[in-house]
């Protein structure tokens, strides 16, 4: 390669995956071309002795600069160039650069020519097998540490790696040359580029576990290595014990006291390590500041260190400690600089912590997230979505009125104006449209923009079987709450989008009955092969149900057989084959039979009925528990069973007019359809029971105005077969429902 390379593209060299080792460096003289920051003139090269010293000189005195500004004084104040500047100089100014101004212009500038003046000093020393000295691991370990504070493309890591490669070479004059912050700093830059280099990682690791390591360990810098190094328990547990004692842990800044406890927290089984967690939070934190205006350091916290130590305090489970009071409380006045990420923390601590929250503390939280949103900014979704069901499981039974400003927040995040929904995924979708069942949300023009979203190619095509499950789970709760044309016709949609996920092998038993459900309430019967498959799944794992669920399933199938025969979608000649899996719940349900509720032998008894499942065994079994939660069982209850028995040839009479009469006490409020379904089945089954008859009939002819055809149909029919009498009034509203005959 012949030329000048310029910065960017020697990384995307680096980043190609070619040859390093066999990268030639330029014949040619260096650009002349600088950051016009730095001095631009010209330079004589000076004896290699004079030289080494001259750059020994300008590193300390690089080293005592906080800003990009007062490097360019030290460096014009040389007569050195950038591309003149020795790689160690560079490195070094670059190092200071990005770790006190990496924001500024004049670092932004400065920055392309010190990466190219570092990185081909970089491949000098690997070409030259160069990295015994001390000057080289200095001046290497200074590049990968700026590397990993400018870490924001991927072309860096190869140069990275070849940083890593030379410390490498010789590990144990590595080690024991680089003092223990700079083996800190190699850590933190492996963990935080996510390099692949477990050799080095491992031999910095176990070097730093030893006693003469940490004891040599700023303070600040214990904190820094903690926080990279949590996933090494032998050399945190190290630096945590150094800040044990007081005078170690009062040198420390509110900053790095937070990286020290957020670090303890993920060896929260350790107990020696929840000793030194206790003592950091209960004493460290309620330190005096200021003894004229009594602050302690939870008054230099901030709301997100605020969430943080509250996150640990409940991972170690402290309890009724001093320091949570007021913790809290000083989060509630920061409140204001509070994002979404620390307000959805602080509810999951809350949730987590207590078993009751006040009311206004939920409002206040939901109101900052309103404000956010309506201040034209869009949340990050994941933050929204967690603290909307933190909020709702706090909330939703006991005071709803608490919601309303986390639901108005996402009604305004899914106006068309705002990006929130194309920044979010399947996930986050799926728990959005589970929230709005669980708040009881019914606002047709959220759910229409998320089920818009839900359809967009880009989830669909990345969507789970868990995920696929609870959005059609739940959009057909919604859409049966407040039906309506566009949801009915997104419902259809998202069944036919979503419903061939779950032919996957990953979907769960209690995902496939959720779904089942799902596809019976909205009535979807056009792709079934897919309920069949659902209805395998439930029947191969029934036992390990609730009954509750597997009962659903049973009268799902029952609705769907309906649905069919209504539509002439069945074919008459063979059976459907979830009718094979019906079977099998409700043999399964008659051996927990004792388990079962009102409602849920109400839809086993009527799916019989429907798929015409003549077991009278299991039906048996069914009315023995009916009759023992008979006080639980309403006018609903009742017609369902009783016409579900009506349907199987139940002939068993004396627990029939059991069942049956409980539609006489006074707390059963019978609408005319139940009334006319209880005598239809009764009549069928050959019971007569005047009393009965007596009493619902006349309890329809006192709501003749709300009766239907069907019904009076069904009365006349009871009637006729038990050889009775029909009032003359339900004779004529047939004669005028039926036959349009006006008295």
């Amino acid at each position: 390669m012949k030329g000048v390379t310029t910065p960017l593209l020697f990384l995307h060299i680096l980043a190609s995956g070619l040859d390093i080792s066999a990268f030639v460096l330029p014949t040619t003289s260096p650009p002349t071309t600088t950051i016009a920051l730095f001095h631009s003139g010209t330079t004589r090269e000076k004896p290699t002795s004079l030289r080494v010293n001259a750059d020994a000189k300008i590193i300390r005195s690089i080293k005592e600069c906080k800003t990009s500004i007062d490097i360019s004084r030290v460096l014009n104040g040389t007569n050195t160039t950038i591309s003149n500047l020795a790689p160690s100089v560079a490195a070094t100014a670059m190092r200071v650069m990005v770790k006190f101004d990496k924001g500024s212009i004049s670092t932004k500038q400065a920055l392309p020519g010190l990466l190219e003046r570092t990185g081909r000093g970089v491949l000098e020393r690997r070409k030259n097998g160069d990295s015994a000295s001390n000057k080289t691991l200095y001046f290497v370990q200074d590049v990968l540490y700026s590397l990993s504070l400018l870490h924001n493309n991927e072309a860096m890591s190869p140069l990275a790696d070849v940083c890593c490669d030379i410390l490498t070479e010789d590990l144990n004059t590595t080690l024991k040359m680089l003092q223990p912050r700079r083996l800190v700093e190699i850590a933190e830059s492996i963990k935080s580029m996510s390099l692949n280099q477990p050799r080095l990682l491992d031999a910095v690791c176990d070097r730093l576990a030893w006693p003469d390591s940490s004891g040599k360990l700023q303070p600040p810098k214990l904190c820094e290595g903690l926080m990279a190094l949590s996933s090494y328990p032998h050399t945190s547990k190290a630096f945590l014990r150094r800040l044990r004692k007081a005078s170690v842990r009062r040198k420390i800044s509110s900053r790095h006291l937070v990286m020290a406890i957020q670090s303890s927290e993920r060896m929260a089984d350790d107990e020696d390590i929840k000793k030194i967690a206790y003592n950091m939070i209960t004493r460290e934190l309620l330190r005096p500041i200021d003894d004229t205006a009594g602050k302690n350091l939870i008054s230099q916290l901030s709301a997100k260190q605020i969430v943080i130590i509250l996150r640990t305090i409940n991972t170690f489970r402290f309890k009724d400690i001093r320091v949570v009071k007021e913790l809290e409380n000083e989060f509630e006045r920061k409140l204001d600089e509070a994002r979404e990420r620390e307000v959805s923390m602080y509810l999951r601590f809350l949730i987590q912590y207590y078993e009751h929250v006040a009311p206004e503390t939920g409002t206040a939280l939901g109101k900052r997230l309103l404000y956010l949103c309506s201040d034209g900014e869009t949340l990050e979704p994941t933050s929204f979505v967690n603290a909307l069901r933190c909020a709702i499981k706090l909330f939703g039974k006991t005071d709803a009125a608490v919601l309303s400003p986390y639901l108005e927040t996402m009604e305004y995040l899914c106006t068309p104006e705002n990006s929130f929904l194309s920044q979010t995924n399947a996930l986050q979708l799926s728990f959005l449209v589970e929230s709005l069942v669980l708040s009881r949300c019914n606002k047709e023009n959220v759910l229409l923009a998320i089920a818009m979203a839900i359809v967009e190619p880009r989830i669909t095509g990345s969507i789970t079987p868990s995920e696929s499950c609870r959005i059609l789970k739940s959009f057909s709760t919604l859409a049966t709450r407040a039906p309506s044309p566009m949801l009915q016709n997104y419902e259809e949609k998202l069944f036919l989008s979503l419903g061939p996920n779950l032919l996957s092998a990953k979907t769960r038993p209690h995902e496939a009955a959720g779904v089942m459900f799902a596809y019976a309430k909205a009535a979807y019967i056009w792709e079934l092969g897919i309920f069949d498959h659902l209805s395998e799944i439930v029947s191969q794992n029934a036992w390990s149900l609730p009954p509750r669920t597997v009962a659903q399933c049973l009268w799902s199938c029952g609705k769907i057989y309906e649905l069919e025969t209504n539509t002439q979608n069945l074919n008459q000649a063979e059976a459907p084959p979830y009718l094979l899996s019906a079977t099998q719940f409700a043999e399964s349900l008659a051996a927990r039979s004792s388990e079962l509720t009102a409602k849920d032998l109400a839809q086993c008894l009527w799916a019989m009925g429907k798929l015409d499942i003549c077991d009278l065994h299991t039906a048996d079994t069914f009315v023995e528990q009916t009759t023992t939660v008979l006080s639980q069982c309403f006018a609903c209850e009742i017609a369902n069973i009783l016409w579900g028995l009506s349907k199987i040839g139940f002939d068993q009479k004396k627990p029939i007019v059991t069942i049956a009469r409980r539609m006489l006490e006074k707390d059963v409020d019978s609408s005319p359809k139940e009334a006319a379904c209880v005598l239809y089945a009764l009549a069928t089954m050959g019971v007569r029971d005047d009393e009965i008859f007596s009493n619902l009939t006349s309890s329809m002819m006192s709501q003749i105005d709300r009766i239907s055809a069907q019904a009076i149909a069904n009365t006349l029919y009871a009637h006729k077969t038990a050889k009775k009498p029909p009032p003359r009034a339900l004779l004529d509203a047939w004669a005028s429902d039926r036959l349009g005959i006006v008295g």
